[in-house]
């Protein structure tokens, strides 16, 4: 029953009603008591059992002779003056007030190692959002996962108490790089989470990048001659509206990213957007493409190509989420490669009919340009066709 009360004092100590039907429900459960317990922690007195529980049914009656046209509220007012005037019961009130509910309540939501939010706190302050009508010009945001990398190895081999300090060095380097009114959660373990508003993508680069950067460069086991290990960190993130009209949408978003950056450690996915764009190159050549459990080839003709995808047009159009595979061939291109891609943007021209296409690479292409030959330059393709009979 104890914890039982605490916790709801926690949540509902601001809302009197709310209040009085949770003491009502634990002492359906758990008989007098639990009003001995909520005077205690109300008013800092002790009394027998059966005394507090005719106590609190006179205050709850006081309350309705005080403010008879109060709907709710004022709880604390009628509990002191019932307990001063009418039963002089109390000398020296102690009520708990709305400052140390506040202290109560905090110490439910936040991680007690990091003090950065929990991930319950998180998910509800993100599901908020989308209760009410937004205005995506006005309400832009974003949402970033951060998994620190390698931190199983630094804790088994540094100890549980230096995990504990970096756990706090980079929860303290999150909340140095955002806003007062963002959100920094511990989201479990070594995960951690932001919400960032009224941000664009751009805008929510530069802030993951500079926790990505200071993370890097934070010498964690300076002082520790047997370690070996080098703690980064790598990140997901989703926007809205860009990716997904739901907390659950966003969210699964940014952990799949994330899921691509652990692939390759001390990274964001998305990249940042200058270093994509200076990675993308115009490149308009002929792909194979094969659908998933599909024999047909289909031709495509890309516009630019990059390390984590490729753009292309093409006269059949696919699901969102579709797995197709990517066939590179001669004389087209000067290697021969083949590689899965999932379907991400999808358009097509009204004049034309033509589809184009946004592919995802499942696995980044960090030497795409081996593909290209040594010039490097676009093939000429005059007369190609995009018809699949062409």
């Amino acid at each position: 029953m104890e914890q039982e009360l605490l916790q709801l004092f926690r949540n509902q100590g601001h809302d009197d009603e709310e209040l009085i039907k949770g003491i009502a429900h634990l002492a359906s459960r758990h008989g007098a008591q639990t009003y001995r317990r909520a005077l205690e922690i109300l008013a800092g007195k002790d009394f027998p059992p059966e005394q507090a529980q005719a106590h609190w049914e006179g205050i709850l009656a006081h309350r309705r002779h005080l403010f008879p046209s109060l709907v709710s509220g004022r709880l604390r007012t009628a509990l002191i003056d019932y307990l001063q005037t009418e039963v002089g019961e109390l000398r020296d009130p102690r009520i708990l007030e709305a400052t140390q509910l506040d202290e109560v309540r905090q110490a439910s939501i936040t991680d007690g190692l990091t003090s950065l939010y929990r991930q319950c706190y998180f998910k509800g302050r993100l599901e908020q959002l989308f209760s009410r009508e937004k205005s995506p010009s006005k309400d832009r945001f974003a949402v970033a996962m951060f998994d620190l990398d390698h931190f199983k190895q630094y804790n088994d081999q540094c100890g549980h108490l230096a995990g504990d300090a970096a756990l706090r060095a980079v929860a303290e380097t999150l909340r140095h790089n955002i806003r007062d009114y963002d959100v920094a959660a511990r989201y479990g373990g070594e995960e951690f989470a932001l919400l960032l508003f009224r941000v664009d993508p751009q805008q929510a680069f530069t802030v993951c990048e500079r926790i990505r950067s200071s993370i890097e460069k934070n010498d964690f086991s300076k002082d520790r001659q047997d370690n070996d290990v080098r703690l980064t960190i790598s990140g997901g993130l989703a926007f809205f509206p860009e990716d997904g009209n739901s907390a659950g949408e966003l969210l699964e978003t940014a952990d799949r990213r994330l899921y691509q950056a652990k692939e390759f450690r001390n990274r964001l996915v998305p990249e940042n957007q200058d270093r994509r764009q200076a990675l993308r190159r115009a490149v308009r050549s002929i792909v194979e493409l094969c659908p998933e459990g599909d024999g047909q080839s289909i031709p495509g003709m890309t516009a630019d190509l990059s390390n984590s995808g490729l753009s292309l047009d093409c006269a059949v159009s696919f699901e969102p989420g579709a797995t197709v595979q990517i066939r590179f061939r001669k004389p087209f291109w000067s290697q021969e490669q083949e590689t899965l891609a999932t379907v991400r943007r999808i358009s097509r021209d009204k004049g034309s009919g033509i589809i184009h296409l946004g592919l995802e690479f499942e696995e980044s292409k960090s030497h795409f340009s081996g593909l290209l030959g040594n010039e490097q330059t676009p093939w000429s393709l005059k007369g190609a066709s995009l018809s699949p009979n062409g």
